[in-house]
C-alpha cells in the first residue's frame, strides 16, 4: 500500500518526466521561430532590393480587382517621374478609356499656355461609392491641385451598381486599414513588402490563374504612363439604336426601372467635400445618344438621374461638366455606346481640355487658375 508520502514523490518524478519531455519540444518550436523570424526578414530585406523589387509584379493589396494595383503602381511611377500631378482623374471604365492626360493637357495649353501634367485613375467598376473609398487613400499619398471627378447617370441606378459588383475592391483589408478601420491583415499589407510580393501570386493553385494572369498582363499594355487605357475598336453599330441582341444588351435589364441609388447619391456628396482638401470638378462622362434606348423611359430616365446629380453638386459650388447631350463625337471614335477608343477619348480630352482653360480663365475653377496663365487666348 503506498503511503501519501510515495505517491508525492511518484507525481514529483512524474512532473520531472513532462518537464523532461517538454523541454526539447518547447525549444524546437523557439528555434523553428527564430528561423521563420529570420526568413521573413530576409525575404523583406531581399524584395526592398531595388535590383528585385524591378522584377517582380506590381505590389497586390488584397484588391478583388487588380486593376487597382496596377494602377496604384503607376501613379506611384508618374509621381516618382513628374512629381505630383496638377491634375488626377478619378471614375469607373470610362474614365480609364476616355480620358488621355496627354490630350487633355495639349487642350488646356491651347487655352492657357500653361502645361499641365495629369493622371487618369479610371477602373472597371469604380462607381461613386468605390470612388469615394479609393479617392481618400490617393489623397494620402498624392497632392493633386484638383481633383476630377468622372462619373454617369447610369452608375446612380439601384440595378446598375448591384450589376459592376464583380468588378469591385471586394472587402479589402488594406482600404478599410489606410481609411482608419484598425485590423491586423490590413497592417500586415501596408507595412510588410514581403507580404504584398506574394499576394498576385495568392491563387496560383487556382485552375483560371493563367487566365487572370494572362488578363492582368494585356491591361498592363493597354495603359499609358499616365493611366490611359487605350482601345481601337471601332464599333459597327452605334449609329442606330440597340435591338435584344445588342451585345450591351444587358442593359435593357439593368435600366428597364431606373431607379436612384441613395448610397451613390451620398457616395457623391462625400466626393464633393474633398474640396476641403483640394480643388473639384465633376465630368460626365459621354454616353453616345443611342445608348438612351436602354432606359425603360428613354430621355425622361436619364434626364432624372442627371438633374439629382446636379441637385446635389449646385449647393456646394463645384463645376459640373455636362456632356452626353452635346454629341460632339463621331460615331468612328466609340468602341461600344458608352465607351470611347482612342480616336473618341482624343476628341473628348481635348475639348474637356479646352473647356475647363475656358473656366478657370472665367474665375469659375480657382484651383486650376492658380496653376497660372502664360500667353492665353480666350
Amino acid at each position: 500500500m503506498k503511503t501519501d508520502a510515495t505517491r508525492s514523490d511518484e507525481q514529483r518524478d512524474a512532473g520531472a518526466a513532462r518537464l523532461a519531455i517538454s523541454f526539447p519540444i518547447g525549444r524546437r518550436f523557439a528555434w523553428g521561430l527564430v528561423w521563420l523570424i529570420t526568413l521573413a526578414g530576409l525575404a523583406e530585406a531581399i524584395v526592398r532590393m531595388p535590383a528585385v523589387a524591378r522584377r517582380l509584379p506590381a505590389p497586390s493589396y488584397g484588391a478583388a480587382n487588380r486593376q487597382f494595383e496596377l494602377q496604384l503602381a503607376r501613379l506611384r511611377a508618374f509621381v516618382t517621374q513628374h512629381g505630383q500631378p496638377d491634375c488626377l482623374f478619378v471614375g469607373n471604365s470610362q474614365v480609364l478609356r476616355g480620358i488621355n492626360p496627354l490630350e487633355f493637357a495639349d487642350g488646356y495649353h491651347t487655352v492657357t499656355g500653361v502645361e499641365l501634367h495629369c493622371f487618369s485613375f479610371g477602373l472597371r467598376g469604380m462607381d461613386p461609392s468605390v470612388s469615394y473609398d479609393v479617392v481618400r487613400v490617393l489623397l494620402q499619398e498624392v497632392s493633386p491641385a484638383v481633383l476630377i471627378v468622372g462619373t454617369d447617370v447610369p452608375s446612380y441606378s439601384t440595378s446598375r451598381a448591384e450589376g459592376i459588383r464583380g468588378g469591385r475592391l471586394g472587402t479589402m483589408d488594406w482600404l478599410r486599414y489606410r481609411l482608419g478601420d484598425a485590423n491586423a491583415y490590413g497592417w500586415l499589407i501596408d507595412h510588410v513588402a514581403a507580404v504584398r510580393a506574394y499576394l498576385p501570386f495568392r491563387f496560383w493553385f487556382l485552375p483560371d490563374f493563367a487566365r487572370q494572369q494572362a488578363e492582368a498582363e494585356r491591361f498592363d499594355t493597354q495603359v499609358t504612363l499616365e493611366g490611359f487605357g487605350h482601345l481601337n475598336q471601332v464599333s459597327d453599330l452605334v449609329g442606330g439604336p440597340p435591338t435584344v441582341d445588342d451585345p450591351q444588351a444587358d442593359f435593357f435589364d439593368i435600366l428597364r426601372e431606373y431607379a436612384l441609388d441613395p448610397k451613390q447619391l451620398t457616395a457623391l456628396d462625400g466626393l464633393l467635400t474633398l474640396r476641403e482638401q483640394t480643388g473639384v470638378i465633376v465630368v460626365e462622362m459621354p454616353l453616345h445618344p443611342t445608348f438612351l434606348t436602354f432606359f425603360g423611359n428613354g430621355v425622361a430616365d436619364y434626364d432624372r438621374g442627371l438633374e439629382a446629380v446636379r441637385a446635389h453638386i449646385a449647393p456646394t459650388g463645384v463645376e459640373l461638366v455636362e456632356t452626353t447631350k452635346l454629341d460632339f463625337i463621331p460615331d468612328e471614335g466609340w468602341t461600344n455606346r458608352n465607351h470611347l477608343n482612342q480616336v473618341g477619348a482624343a476628341v473628348f480630352s481635348r475639348w474637356l481640355g479646352e473647356e475647363l482653360a475656358r473656366r478657370a480663365l472665367a474665375g469659375r475653377i480657382p484651383a486650376l487658375a492658380a496653376l497660372g496663365v502664360k500667353g492665353a487666348t480666350p
